[in-house]
């Protein structure tokens, strides 16, 4: 890869507000030369806390979000942008989007999907305005014409595993859909088979009172860990459970890190067994309705993925993939 393809570019980032992901992206594309400047979807203060959680819950809620969007354009429309690129974009609308096209008539419009279309409610309605649509999820990728596949990436790689561990098994991450009725199965299982396990969930104050007052809330906390927390736990187990929303088919970010920290991974995602570093020594697939934990397999060494399919999943060749096409004009 030529690495001054990203270089004097300008780029408009509109991201989500997903922990510090949008930053670690920002990082990466501005080492490699490019001048970016980032706006969330929505204001910060819908993001979290119970002020913000009240407003989304009022009808004036799009008005605020509306206001935002004309504050970016206001902000932006003297600039004249190379790239602008959307992390998902549940919040804008085709109007906005309009608008920002004609203020940046020359920039190529890219947009990255790490949620199903199915769960981003306006995602399809959005796709027509951007020149390339990256999308996580490789069935959904199939099913509409103009998504290219890209999976996620890791951000840290290790070449030789750890083997210092704490614990057999780590869960880290949000409490939805069946999350709880899955850990508790897991974590009855694990008891019985002597199998060391962490888990930590984190939710929302109003469902974190809800389990506490029906003595429910082993394992739930109100404060979500820091990407370097989560780092440590992982890298203190042996393996990694990863329980992805019912209705994603796309790798979790838990599954690519897992890759670049040399772990082995328990998953309920069946659709793993399609990708290149898929082995069963390395990947055990849980059948929800009849779950079972194997004791052989956290006692098997882990198997090394090849360096190349392994890169592949760096955040280095994801922005490859997405800001750069081989064999055609830089963007």
């Amino acid at each position: 890869m030529n690495d001054d393809f990203l270089r004097g570019k300008k780029i408009l980032f509109i991201g989500i507000g997903f922990y510090d992901y949008e930053s670690t992206i920002k990082k990466s594309l501005e080492k490699y030369g490019s001048i970016v400047d980032f706006y969330l979807e929505q204001p910060s203060y819908l993001l979290s806390g119970l002020y913000g959680k009240i407003i989304n819950k009022l009808k004036y809620q799009k008005n605020i979000v509306k206001k935002h969007h004309q504050k970016i354009l206001h902000e932006t429309k003297v600039k004249k942008y190379d790239i602008v690129f959307v992390l998902k974009g549940e919040n804008l609308t085709t109007d906005f989007i309009k608008d920002l096209k004609y203020q940046q008539k020359n920039a190529t419009f890219i947009m990255y999907q790490w949620d199903s279309i199915e769960r981003v409610s306006n995602a399809l309605e959005m796709i027509p305005y951007f020149d390339r649509v990256f999308s996580f999820d490789r069935i959904d990728c199939e099913k509409y014409e103009k998504l290219e596949f890209r999976p996620l990436f890791f951000r840290e790689s290790k070449d030789e595993e750890i083997f210092d561990y704490k614990y057999d098994l780590v869960f880290i991450g949000w409490l939805h859909a069946d999350r709880m009725e899955l850990i508790k199965k897991v974590e009855d299982i694990c008891k019985i088979k002597n199998i060391k396990t962490f888990i930590y969930l984190f939710t929302g104050i109003k469902t974190y009172i809800s389990f506490l007052l029906k003595k429910q809330s082993q394992n739930l906390y109100i404060k979500p860990l820091s990407y370097h927390k989560v780092n440590d736990y992982h890298n203190s187990a042996k393996v990694i459970l990863d329980l992805p929303h019912p209705l994603q088919n796309g790798l979790t970010m838990r599954t690519i890190e897992a890759i670049g920290a040399n772990k082995k991974l328990i998953t309920t995602n069946q659709d793993i067994k399609n990708y290149d570093f898929y082995d069963e020594d390395n990947i055990s697939i849980l059948d929800k309705e009849n779950i079972d934990i194997r004791n052989d397999f956290f006692d098997k060494p882990y198997k090394k993925v090849s360096k190349d399919i392994k890169n592949n999943y760096s955040l280095d060749s994801w922005i490859e993939d997405v800001f750069y096409v081989k064999g055609k004009k830089n963007l």
